[in-house]
């Protein structure tokens, strides 16, 4: 923890505990393995990772995973996605290495969840993850069924696969790069209009070639999807950054990545109704807030029971 000011706020740090259960093709070789002193982030206190054993005490590959971390120093509560990314970006990491050191697949059990417990007093607070990507909007009616009497062509398919891929996805990350993908390839379904000159800086001979990714996408973008210089701009230095390796999770990142994301989903959208020759009134909704990237977290805050309170400070109730 950290100290503050006379006649300040309190600032602090809060420990929270992330607990969930994973599955992997390894054993452990001691029944309990437990991060190394030198962890690279400087956040977290634990992590260990429990073997769940059958009844002829062998490991079942079933795993299960707990970590402390802190979050702040800050006034008051931190939001409960500010938790819930950092929690989600540490576990991501470790699962990765488990990943690569076993060669195999490693899965999660359902959501993790988090608990900090209130210094002092018998309440906690606890964040619960949806299971999946859901949405609060009314059914949709599939009044254009005639789209199943056509014979898709490969890249159309190709399209259609990666934008589902991106709404199944619950890491936004991750539907942002399938939504780049899909509007790669779409982008090279329409007729590029500019120039595209190669120019020898010796003897200053020109020749045409074929227009770069970044072009394509660029004229789709702009032309049929509607977007604005400055949005494809935007998209593109974020491309860059999450395909090369130069995107770090924070807040102003977070709120970047799901506007951009939910805009290049739209145009993804747009652009497939466009070939395949349905009306912008036709089902998928053009609505912007229709294809927003959810992330509901279950905020609560609990006494346990037959414990008094014994805290002299005010709690979130």
């Amino acid at each position: 923890m950290t100290g503050s000011e006379p006649g300040k706020p309190s600032i602090k740090h809060q420990l929270w505990t992330l607990t969930c259960k994973i599955s992997g093709n390894f054993f452990l070789i001691r029944e309990e393995f437990i991060k190394s002193s030198a962890s690279p982030f400087p956040q977290l206190r634990s992590m260990t990772l429990n073997p769940v054993f059958n009844k002829k005490n062998e490991q079942t590959g079933t795993f299960e995973f707990q970590m402390e971390y802190l979050v702040g120093p800050q006034e008051g509560d931190p939001p409960p996605n500010v938790i819930a990314d950092a929690g989600r970006d540490m576990l991501s990491y470790h699962l990765d290495l488990l990943a690569f050191l076993s060669g195999h697949d490693v899965t999660l059990l359902g959501k993790p969840h988090m608990v900090h417990k209130r210094p002092g007093t018998s309440r906690s607070r606890a964040l619960f993850l949806a299971d999946k990507q859901v949405s609060l909007k009314a059914p949709v009616p599939l009044t254009y069924t005639s789209l199943f009497a056509f014979k898709l062509e490969p890249q159309m398919r190709r399209i259609l696969a990666w934008l589902r891929k991106a709404l199944q996805e619950d890491d936004v990350v991750d539907s942002f790069i399938s939504l780049c993908t899909a509007s790669e390839l779409l982008s090279h379904q329409f007729e590029f209009n500019g120039d595209s000159i190669r120019k020898c800086k010796k003897c200053g001979y020109e020749e045409p070639i074929s227009p770069s990714t970044r072009q394509c996408l660029e004229h789709f973008l702009v032309k049929q999807a509607g977007c604005s210089g400055d949005t494809v701009e935007a998209i593109w230095k974020l491309r860059n950054k999450v395909f090369h390796g130069g995107f770090t999770r924070s807040a102003q990142n977070e709120r970047e990545l799901h506007a951009l994301r939910d805009q290049l989903l739209l145009s993804i959208v747009k652009g497939a109704k466009m070939l395949l020759k349905m009306k912008k009134s036709d089902p998928p909704s053009e609505e912007p807030a229709y294809w927003a990237f959810t992330d509901p977290i279950l905020d609560i805050e609990y006494q346990e029971p037959n414990q008094p309170d014994d805290s002299s400070s005010s709690s979130k109730p």
